[in-house]
């Protein structure tokens, strides 16, 4: 975690996937902290190159997040509104992590270098809060927890 937040350790990105931002430092720009939003773009620095890797069986593109200069982003609006294009650059934050498997033993802080946007293909009922969905089905089972999906 980052100054309190989740840091993605790995952003598994697509074009036009659903994220959500993670500050309140562009609140006059209309990006507060959990903004949906949409992944366009990944532009990168001069001279970076994907490389193709394995993962979780799929051969993908990747990139060290340190050779992205920026992604391109849209917010999720109203169809009737006007599309708002904005770029998100890579941060450098030091972090606490926890291994939880071992007795919740914590490494010293480490340098990450990451993105303030998390994937939001899924969601929490915390995060829904003031949105407008046409239908939201709750599958209940033998668990202890209810799982919402958006449609």
């Amino acid at each position: 975690s980052s100054s309190n937040s989740f840091v993605e350790p790995v952003l598994k990105f697509f074009h036009n996937i659903p994220l959500m931002t993670l500050d309140n430092g562009r609140i006059t720009e209309g990006l507060a902290n959990v903004t949906p939003c949409r992944g366009l773009y990944i532009k990168l620095k001069d001279g970076c190159h994907f490389e193709k890797g394995n993962w979780e069986g799929f051969m993908v593109n990747t990139i060290p997040a340190d050779d992205v200069d920026h992604v391109i982003c849209m917010i999720e609006c109203n169809p009737r509104q006007i599309l708002k294009y904005f770029t998100v650059k890579p941060r450098i934050s030091l972090c606490k992590v926890t291994l939880k498997q071992f007795n919740n033993t914590q490494l010293e802080p480490i340098k990450i270098t990451h993105f303030p946007i998390n994937g939001n293909i899924s969601t929490t009922g915390h995060k829904l809060q003031g949105s407008a969905l046409e239908k939201l089905v709750v599958i209940h089972g033998p668990l202890k927890f209810h799982i919402w999906l958006m449609m």
